[in-house]
C-alpha cells in the first residue's frame, strides 16, 4: 500500500513538471512569437513533434530541452520555473500550474466523479 502512494505521488510531480515545461515551453515560444509550426521548420522537425510537447502530451527529453532552450535563446532550467507573470500577449492560461502541497487557487475545487 505504501508502495501505491509512494508511485501515485510521484506520478503527480511528473505530471506537474511536465506541465509546467510545456508551459514554460509554450511562453519562451510566444515571447518570441514563434508557432509550433515556424518551431518545427527551424528545427527540422515535423510541426505534430512540436505540437506534442507544447500541450504536455509528450514529456520533453534533455535533448528537446536543450534544442528548444537553443533556438528560443531560453536556458534549461528555466523550464522547471513555475510561470508567476502573464504570458506575452495577454493571452489566457488553459490551465493553473500553481499548485502548493497539492492546494489550488481560493474558490477553485478539484472536479469529482461520481461514476
Amino acid at each position: 500500500m505504501t508502495t501505491m502512494i509512494k508511485n501515485t505521488a510521484h506520478a503527480e510531480e511528473r505530471d506537474l513538471t511536465n506541465e509546467i515545461v510545456a508551459e514554460n515551453l509554450r511562453h519562451f515560444m510566444s515571447a518570441e512569437r514563434w508557432s509550433g509550426r515556424r518551431l518545427a521548420h527551424e528545427l527540422g522537425l515535423q510541426p505534430v513533434y512540436v505540437q506534442r510537447r507544447m500541450s504536455g502530451e509528450v514529456e520533453l527529453s534533455v535533448s528537446d530541452l536543450k534544442m528548444f532552450s537553443d533556438k528560443l535563446g531560453a536556458k534549461v532550467q528555466d523550464f522547471f520555473v513555475p510561470r508567476t507573470e502573464p504570458r506575452p500577449g495577454g493571452g489566457a492560461r488553459r490551465r493553473s500550474l500553481y499548485l502548493l502541497d497539492g492546494v489550488g487557487p481560493a474558490g477553485i475545487e478539484p472536479t469529482t466523479s461520481t461514476v
